[in-house]
């Protein structure tokens, strides 16, 4: 629970609790008495070790050395705006500067440390190459695509753009959407502060990601927010929305979802009273409301309640109908699209490897308890043909979603070009044997270099 408090309602006991200071910097009297000493403020800005910033845009999120307190400031409401959805999960401080990180770093005793400090715009200017598409500015690390023809790389990155603005009507972006490519996980750390396998920052047209495969989904974040507004919600929605729209099977596995969910709690976070959590059922519900209302109310209604920002009002305005009125009717849909279940069949999980470069077993992992929720993942028994198998329990008419890996996602598999490959589906329909083959482990292609 959160305690609301102006700064001259501060009291001697606060100061013993965790706090967070949030707003502008010229907004405080008495700032400088609270700051962790690396950081203070000047008069025109803040400044933090050698680095002062002055623009209006320029924001920090800091969390002191004994987590007591986080300050998120800036030169404006607007610039500390930009920190609403950044969190220091890759170093004790951040720095934003046009609505992207441009420094990161941790302190020493509050102090600031040189050799933990990361300036990312020089790293990229110094570490990564560019190329350029109609939508695209990519840079990425000059080994990532190495022999490979950058056309045939980046050309399909265009073509799921253009079916993304065709679906969702989107206007062509009148700028070059920048997306940060990365080999591994510390890079992206390093390069970005971000955590996860794709993040954006959707104000500044920027995307980084773990290799391709989060560049069309990021994409939509950006165009949405810029194009429609800034409802977490509707814009990941939306992205649901997109992807039952160009796959049947998705589709039908959010439609299952929701009918094993059935009493999800939408209100809250339909309003905006409540922050989206990115869980698995907050995806599935706001996608599955997407898909309701754009097909009974029509993608441009929703996209005027969006850019209203007030959602009740937009539904009352937009639809002439209250928001609980509008969640009864999307609960009467929910239960007349569910689907029931069958009977239980044995499914048959056989690896292929076309080489293994050590001992490690392979591992089955994916969406669900059964499937280890993406965790460690499920070890296949070696055969004597050089599969590896397991088999297991599902419903009929479950939609499975998994991937194959040696213990890790450091180990896992992908394609010849060390591409990692999207997620596997398949629908139980029986008693039945999935065949997977492997053509390359994630670890053997960076060994012998891209």
């Amino acid at each position: 629970r959160y305690i609301v408090k102006t700064e001259d309602e501060l009291t001697p006991e606060d100061m013993k609790k965790h706090l967070l200071f949030f707003g502008p910097v010229a907004s405080y009297a008495n700032l400088r008495a609270y700051l962790p000493p690396t950081l203070s403020v000047e008069k025109s800005g803040f400044r933090v070790g050698p680095y002062t910033f002055t623009d209006s845009l320029d924001a920090i999120s800091i969390f002191s050395s004994d987590s007591l307190r986080l300050f998120q400031l800036g030169n404006s409401l607007t610039g500390v705006q930009s920190l609403w959805s950044t969190h220091s999960e890759i170093s004790q401080y951040v720095i934003m500067q046009q609505h992207a990180t441009s420094h990161h770093g941790s302190l020493s005793n509050d102090r600031f440390d040189s050799s933990q400090h990361f300036d990312v715009v020089a790293l990229r200017k110094k570490e990564l190459t560019k190329y350029e598409t109609e939508f695209y500015t990519f840079f990425y690390p000059p080994d990532f695509f190495n022999g490979k023809n950058l056309r045939e790389v980046f050309g399909p990155e265009d073509k799921k753009l253009l079916q993304v603005i065709d679906v969702l009507e989107f206007e062509k972006p009148k700028r070059r959407i920048e997306c940060f490519v990365y080999n591994n996980l510390e890079q992206k750390y390093h390069f970005s502060a971000t955590a996860g396998y794709g993040n954006t920052f959707p104000l500044a047209w920027q995307n980084h990601s773990m290799g391709l495969g989060a560049i069309e989904h990021e994409s939509v974040h950006i165009l949405w927010n810029n194009q429609v507004g800034r409802s977490t919600f509707f814009s990941e929605g939306v992205m649901g929305y997109y992807y039952m729209k160009v796959d049947a099977t998705a589709r039908k596995k959010n439609r299952l979802f929701i009918s094993l969910h059935p009493n999800f709690n939408i209100k809250e976070l339909l309003t905006g009273a409540k922050n989206f959590d990115f869980s698995e059922e907050s995806y599935a519900a706001s996608a599955n409301f997407s898909w309701f209302f754009i097909e009974k109310y029509g993608l441009k209604t929703l996209k005027r309640i969006v850019r209203l920002e007030n959602i009740e009002a937009g539904f009352q305005q937009f639809c002439s109908k209250s928001v609980d009125e509008i969640i009864r009717e999307w609960k009467t849909y929910v239960e007349q699209n569910k689907i029931q279940l069958g009977p239980e069949r044995q499914v048959t999980f056989r690896v292929v490897p076309r080489f293994l470069p050590d001992t490690s077993a392979i591992c089955l992992t994916g969406e669900g308890e059964t499937l280890t929720n993406w965790g460690n993942g499920i070890p296949l028994e070696k055969q004597n043909d050089g599969s590896w198998t397991t088999t297991l329990p599902f419903r009929e008419g479950m939609i499975l979603t998994y991937k194959v890996h040696r213990g890790s996602w450091e180990k896992e598999a992908v394609g010849n070009d060390g591409v990692v490959p999207g997620n596997s589906i398949s629908e139980v329909r029986g008693n039945d044997t999935i065949r997977i083959v492997v053509d390359n482990w994630k670890d053997s292609i960076t060994a012998v270099g891209r």
